[in-house]
Parts: C-alpha cells; structure tokens; sequence
C-alpha cells in the first residue's frame, strides 16, 4: 500500500457496492473459523471470513439460528460481511437487525490498532455499546476480526400461507397483524401474491394457518431464496432500488413499476429502465440505489463523520463508500 491510497475491505465480494476498481484489496475470507460456541447460553464467536453457509449448518445442528438471518447474495458471503453491510433477511421486524444481536467485535482500525468492545456473553454491562457501531459501517471504521453473537432457538414449526389480493389489500390485511399477539415471521407480496411466515409452537403455527381465510399452504414458496435474491424478480440486470417506508405508510406504485415487498411492506424492491429513483408520495421514507446505477449521495451526518475521522483519520478504509 502506498502513501495515499486506500483500502477495499472484502470477504466474499457478494454485497453491492464493495467493489471499487483500482483499489488495493483486503480479502478477510481466509480469516474464517469458529472461535468459542457454546450452545447452552445461546453465544457464539466467530472470525469475520467464516462463510454464512458454514455457520447456519452448524447452529442447525444444535437447533439454533442467528435471528436476523443476514442474505447470502449468490450463496455466498461472511460474517465480516453481513455485519459490515447490516443488511437482515425477511424475519427482521420480529427477530431483529444483526445488530441486536451483535454482542462484540474485535477490529482492526485505520491506525492499525488492535481494538475490542462489547463482550461474549448477553448480560454485559462494560462501558458503551461501541461494537454495534459497526453494524452497517460498511468497513469504514475499521477491519472487522472476529464477532461474537447471540443466538435464537429454531422454532419448532415453519409454515408458508399463500393468498391471492392486491398490494393494498395486502397491505390493509398485515396492518390487522400488526396489532396483535402472532407467530408470524415473514411478508412477502408480489405478482398479486401475499405469502405470510408462521413460525413457532407447531400447535400455535397450524390454528394460524387454519384461521386465514381464503389462504392455502404453500410449501414451494422459499425465504431463503427471497432473502438472497435468488428469486426471477432479481435475476435480470435492471437498476435495482431499496425503499424503506416509514412504518404504517403505503407504498403507492406511481410508475407501474415492478414491485416486491418485504416487512409488512415496509421493504419494497422497485425495479426501473432506466437510472431514475422510483417517487416515494409524500416523502414517507427514503430510497436508495441497490444495483446497476450510482449509489444515491446523502449528507454524512456530523456524528458519523467524527466517528469516522477518530476510527480511521487518514480515511484509508473503503474511502470509496460512502454510508
């Protein structure tokens, strides 16, 4: 590395906008491995190259889940990644972000200091909560090492309910879920189509399932496959766009464009012809680019900026992204 230049932080290369030509590379995937797992308190350490794949096929083993269940784009993709970027997967009003269950991390930062916060256990009560400050930094403030996490029992029962309505009686259908007590895990509506997750008790997931009129079970339907984009709707080469409307807000298609929608249609993923940004009415949340065009520019906000300029003064750390 010469004077001047910057880092790229990868571990896969799977999440958009990690990427940068002409920037001198730091690969974390071969820093993998799974450091301290103990199942009974529901915590496990991990370094930041370990695959996603390798760390679900181990936590099934013992019945268990990391909650936010982070998308695996192209099946690939680490744990360095997945907090880096923070993107959660369907379950992620009801199960949370990956940074509620970050628990502590240790980073390398833009001085090349050794750094740690947080700790390996749930109840830790050490100073500031710093080490969720990397949740969704996108590598800008240091190179993350190893993680450690907290972790959630699979449930005993998965169910997929399948009903034909439109976006806003879709939409009109989960806000009655909204407001009351359920097992219901995950929303998806496209193509005139609402697919609802039930997952928990197998008692509780069946009377729920039963209880929705005009709705059927459907097996075929995989969240797996939505949470990393493996699904038709994502395969082509259109710009792609995140929107994230503000909670109990519709998303009113003005365009006509090509819709899926994720978490009570607070996540909708607008696919465009060309490089302009889908119109959110009434400016009920934000937008921002996801692939195949420029990422949208938003004002770094001054506590950001300082947290990056005491992390990584000389701004050498994916000086490229902007977050």
């Amino acid at each position: 590395l010469n004077l001047g230049e910057s880092i790229a932080i990868i571990g896969h290369g799977s999440k958009p906008g990690t990427l940068k030509q002409g920037s001198t590379f730091l690969c974390t995937s071969d820093h993998s491995g799974i450091l301290e797992y103990r199942p009974s308190e529901l915590v496990i350490t991990v370094r930041a190259g370990t695959p996603l794949s390798e760390l679900n096929e181990t936590l099934a083993l013992h019945g268990q889940m990391l909650a936010s269940d982070p998308p695996m784009f192209g099946k690939r993709g680490t744990v360095g990644g997945a907090i880096a970027t923070g993107f959660s997967g369907p379950g992620r009003p009801w199960y949370g972000t990956l940074r509620d269950s970050l628990l502590g991390v240790e980073v390398i930062n833009g001085l090349a200091q050794s750094l740690r916060f947080g700790g390996k256990v749930i109840k830790n009560v050490a100073g500031f909560d710093i080490s969720r400050l990397f949740a969704g930094s996108w590598g800008t403030l240091g190179v993350i090492l190893s993680a450690s996490f907290k972790l959630a029992p699979l449930p005993e029962l998965t169910a997929t309910a399948m009903t034909d309505c439109s976006d806003i009686d879709a939409f009109q259908l989960l806000g009655e879920y909204r407001r009351k007590y359920t097992t219901l895990t995950g929303t998806c509506h496209f193509d005139g189509r609402l697919f609802m997750r039930f997952a928990g008790a197998a008692s509780a997931v069946r009377k729920e399932v039963q209880e929705l009129d005009g709705a059927e079970v459907d097996d075929s339907f995989s969240w797996a496959h939505l949470r990393d984009h493996d699904m038709q709707f994502f395969k082509d080469t259109a710009p792609l766009w995140r929107l994230s409307v503000d909670k109990g807000k519709f998303f009113e298609n003005v365009d006509d464009c090509e819709t899926v929608s994720e978490w009570y249609g607070n996540l909708v993923w607008v696919k465009t012809q060309t490089d302009v940004p889908p119109v959110l009415v009434g400016d009920n949340g934000y937008v921002s680019a996801f692939r195949n065009t420029e990422r949208l520019h938003k004002p770094v906000t001054k506590y950001a900026a300082r947290l990056r300029k005491a992390f990584d003064p000389q701004g050498i750390l994916n000086a490229h992204i902007v977050v």
